[in-house]
């Protein structure tokens, strides 16, 4: 069984200076190693508002640049880039015409 971690997911004590840290990256990436995890993942949200985040909102990076980062930096060889592309409610709403009720 392989378990993955992903950074910075409803951490309350997130800050931005998290991801903006070589050296904070570096931690998180080799305690992830040191724990076994199999795989590092970090989110692609679209650069959050300020309100987001200092309401708890977690933060992004780019997870392709944090990823490589963090190959470099362990020996890890999977990275999961959680990528999401969601419907907009115009499409959702052209699928559930009567038709196809």
């Amino acid at each position: 069984m392989r378990f993955d971690v992903q950074h910075a997911i409803a951490d309350p004590a997130w800050t931005p200076e998290i991801l903006l840290s070589p050296s904070a990256v570096t931690r998180f990436a080799r305690a992830a190693e040191d724990c076994g995890y199999s795989s590092i993942g970090f989110t692609d949200h679209p650069a959050p508002s300020a309100k987001w985040v200092r309401n708890g909102g977690e933060g992004s990076s780019d997870p392709f640049s944090a990823l490589g980062f963090c190959a470099a930096v362990t020996l890890l060889r999977h990275a999961i880039a959680l990528l999401g592309a969601t419907p907009t409610v115009a499409e959702v709403a052209a699928l559930w015409t009567e038709e196809s009720v």
